[in-house]
């Protein structure tokens, strides 16, 4: 536990906390998290990076090779400095970066699958919308359709795409033991649509 009236050194205690609380409730997501980590880090002792495909055919390749740095001697306000600069990078993969950046790196491909599938739907019906990262927006007259259409899509991409299988099966053929994810859950994704604080 932290003490509200801790000085402000205690931050990265409090961050640790509210970390361990959110593992706490949310086991799933951590087990799914923990579980392509667990992936990325065989697949990196391979030296090979993890790999997966989204619906709409691009290739996602989540690879971390080590940094080739070199030290540079340089003069500041009269005084002589060294500075690390990474120049490139060398060959094989960085295990620690490749399952520290993977989850991110999934999320991102989930985003932008459906990102893409909105635009594709929104443009069939002539919508003009923009959108940043998994937000969107379009003129007002055309907002109740294009939030539809945003769920309809979430629904049918998670609906249609196994993206763990996926991964898996990647990885399997890459020469990796690992059992698949099996603790999926039955959420009923249906609920998106009535759900008030869903791409609100």
């Amino acid at each position: 536990m932290v003490d509200a009236g801790s000085p402000t050194n205690r931050a990265k205690q409090l961050a640790d906390t509210i970390y361990k609380c959110v593992e706490d409730m949310l086991r799933r997501p951590k087990g799914v998290r923990d579980w392509l980590e667990q992936l990325a880090r065989e697949v990196a002792k391979k030296g090979k990076p993890l790999r997966w495909v989204t619906p709409l055919g691009l290739l996602v390749i989540s690879i971390y090779q080590p940094a080739k740095v070199k030290n540079l001697s340089v003069v500041v306000n009269d005084r002589k400095r060294s500075v690390k600069l990474a120049v490139g990078d060398k060959n094989g993969i960085d295990e620690k970066k490749s399952a520290n950046a993977v989850t991110a790196n999934f999320v991102h491909s989930v985003d932008a699958a459906h990102l893409q599938l909105v635009a594709l739907a929104a443009a069939k019906e002539r919508i003009e919308m923009v959108s940043v990262h998994d937000c969107f927006a379009t003129i007002a007259p055309d907002a109740a359709r294009l939030n539809d259409i945003i769920r309809d899509q979430f629904i049918g991409l998670h609906k249609r795409h196994n993206w763990l299988s996926n991964i898996w099966v990647s990885a399997k053929r890459d020469g990796i033991k690992l059992p698949p994810f099996s603790n999926i859950g039955i959420l009923d994704l249906e609920q998106v649509r009535k759900s008030f604080f869903a791409y609100r």
